[in-house]
């Protein structure tokens, strides 16, 4: 994940300032974000399997949960989900996640104010993507809010996007039977 920021804070060229890692195919379904200037481990999130909305949880590394994302039950094209976790000032918060793949875009808004908080960009025929399997991004973060946590969201848009598609091929093999 590339970052780009200068010393007075403007945006500039970016630099990896993150790795985000984990398998693709596993049950577990973990990402781990790792901070690439001392090479340790930040935050992981994971799907957990026992709900009825698909949620994702945010945990630290002593496994304490920093943020839950709960998607919207019934959307068939896109994303609607929110973020819930509590500020460095002790306060409920959430940011509000709503977008569709198809349009390649995701906006975050805060707490319902309508401010945005920033929006991801997906790339769609890249290289990468193409193949080396890896999805490509574009990340924008309004100033003053926290880019590993928006970084994060970005990670579970992905994850849950993934497990959209392989429901459809699923669906779509036994369709074919």
């Amino acid at each position: 994940m590339r970052v780009p920021r200068l010393p007075n804070g403007e945006l500039g060229e970016p630099y990896p300032a993150f790795k985000v890692r984990g398998k693709v195919m596993s049950w577990s379904q973990r990402k781990t974000l790792t901070d690439l200037s001392t090479g340790l481990p930040i935050l992981q999130v994971s799907k957990e399997r026992l709900h009825l909305h698909p949620t994702f949880a945010v945990k630290d590394t002593e496994e304490r949960e920093l943020m839950r994302i709960k998607n919207a039950l019934f959307q068939f094209i896109g994303c609607k989900a929110t973020a819930t976790f509590v500020s460095t000032l002790g306060k409920n918060e959430s940011i509000n996640i709503e977008g569709n793949w198809l349009d390649r875009k995701v906006d975050l808004s805060i707490n319902n104010t309508g401010q945005r908080a920033g929006r991801i960009m997906r790339k769609i025929m890249t290289m990468r993507n193409v193949f080396g399997g890896a999805s490509t991004y574009t990340l924008q973060v309004a100033p003053g809010v926290d880019v590993a946590m928006m970084i994060t969201l970005c990670v579970a848009i992905d994850m849950k996007n993934l497990d959209d598609e392989r429901q459809r091929r699923r669906q779509r093999m036994h369709h074919h039977v």
